[in-house]
């Protein structure tokens, strides 16, 4: 079987064909969704890889918009043969060209304590991370459909650099050039988190945030603010040196107790209220996402979908930034008190939240093509601004499928009735994208789409 669900604690993923001794087949794309239980992370072994050509296995955390830890190909595969996770969910996503073909790959998994995540013999260490860079080409354009693509490499590479500066060694000539690099980053960071603030004040929809929700709207500008002061104090009053400490010490040593502070006022319970607030967990918004609450006051000013669009992305992408300049900040401080595990906790944390975050974001910004139509709804629900509903047939007959198959369909079936649910796209522009090469049955919703016949 392609693809599926894991949800033991440790398992195996074989390529399609593997068990039988055969090549696997041309032209596929098989995702693997693997759940340890939470507190560990997942470590998986390359046992055996027998890739072709452009074919790829690439290992994300959480899911395919997460960060990706590996790309194995033909040419890439890790000395360790180890790769390992910095959450408890993950995504093993295969793609195979249609030019050549081979056995395939055998790769096992298991959960684990967390490592340490950037010791050098760590798979996530500067060598480690610089390769999956160098070898991520053939992901990307697969992961291009949204738009926070762009986004979520910024915020990866201001990590990653921070990260080199502060836990890898260096001869006094490269480690000026990484901290000039970071510094670089690190202005780049401050300068769009203020424009992209400037943006956000200017739409209004926060003042109409305080109007309709205003303990939530309340607690997320508390949270806001607590984080702006303390980034304000470490980018204007400090001075970060070439090997991560902060000048003047005493200024710093007042700076790092407000960061490590346990109570409302420290860096953890206010990073914690912001990811709680995007995810949906934070109770202030019923359950509901603050970008979710956003997305519905920007739907009243009625702005052009292509708009629509480009605006909520800055509004995530304002909240996401501050959140990773946050955990900066958080690492250098506690670099600066000489605390390097926790260090190494907090940069492992900031990977894991921003892949959650990126997941489940994602959905916001899918780009579906034009024109109006219909597909099945499944088990997950409809697309955001989709319409929903269902049919019912009743048959003379009886209707039976195969035990222990997925099928992910939003119905129930009896004996003689069959109730499936649909999801219907009501609405186009001239913004949206053509529809890929390929043969489609959709239902009808108006006219057909272009290049599409009834």
């Amino acid at each position: 079987r392609c693809g599926g669900s894991l949800n033991n604690p440790s398992g195996q993923v074989l390529s399609p064909g593997y068990t039988e001794n055969i090549n696997y087949p041309n032209h596929v794309q098989c995702e693997w969704r693997i759940t340890v239980p939470e507190g560990k992370v997942i470590a998986f072994t390359v046992e055996d890889f027998q890739l072709k050509q452009s074919a790829y296995v690439a290992i994300f955390d959480v899911c395919r918009y997460g960060h990706m830890n590996a790309n194995l190909t033909e040419s890439a595969v890790p000395s360790t043969r180890t790769v390992i996770t910095t959450n408890y969910r993950a995504t093993l996503l295969f793609s195979s060209d249609g030019l050549m073909s081979a056995h395939g790959f055998n790769i096992t998994y298991k959960a684990i304590a967390p490592p340490h995540f950037w010791s050098e013999e760590s798979p996530h260490s500067f060598h480690a991370i610089q390769e999956n860079i160098r070898h991520k080409r053939g992901v990307t354009a697969l992961l291009a459909g949204i738009g926070l693509m762009d986004v979520i490499g910024f915020v990866t590479n201001a990590l990653f650099s921070v990260g080199k500066m502060i836990f890898s060694a260096f001869d006094s000539q490269k480690a000026e050039q990484r901290h000039q690099e970071v510094m670089d980053r690190l202005n780049v960071l401050v300068d769009s988190v203020n424009d992209l603030n400037a943006e956000i004040k200017q739409l209004g929809i926060m003042s109409q945030l305080s109007d309709e929700k205003a303990e939530a709207a309340e607690l997320y500008a508390h949270s806001e603010q607590k984080v702006r002061n303390m980034l304000y104090t470490l980018h204007t009053l400090l001075q970060i040196t070439v090997n991560g400490t902060l000048l003047p010490l005493e200024r710093a040593e007042g700076w790092v107790d407000t960061v490590l502070e346990q109570g409302s006022d420290g860096m953890y319970q206010n990073l914690k209220n912001l990811h709680d607030m995007v995810m949906g967990t934070a109770t202030v918004f019923g359950g509901k996402s603050i970008i979710e609450t956003l997305d519905n006051l920007l739907r009243t000013k009625n702005f052009p979908h292509s708009q629509h669009q480009e605006k909520l992305k800055r509004i995530y992408e304002y909240i996401i930034k501050l959140e990773v300049d946050g955990h900066i900040a958080w690492t250098l401080a506690y670099k600066q008190r000489g605390l390097m595990d926790q260090a190494d906790e907090i940069m492992a944390s900031a990977y894991s939240k921003l892949s959650e975050q990126s997941c489940f974001m994602a959905p916001f910004f899918y780009e579906w093509p034009a024109g109006t139509y219909g597909l099945p709804k499944t088990t997950g629900g409809c697309p955001r601004g989709w319409e929903e509903g269902q049919y019912e047939y009743r048959g003379g007959g009886s209707y039976n499928w195969q035990p222990n198959v997925d099928l992910h369909f939003n119905g129930t079936l009896s004996n003689s009735t069959l109730k499936l649910g649909f999801c219907m796209k009501t609405t186009s522009s001239d913004s949206e994208g053509d529809w890929p090469p390929g043969q489609y049955c959709i239902y009808k919703a108006g006219d057909c789409p272009e290049g599409l016949n009834w």
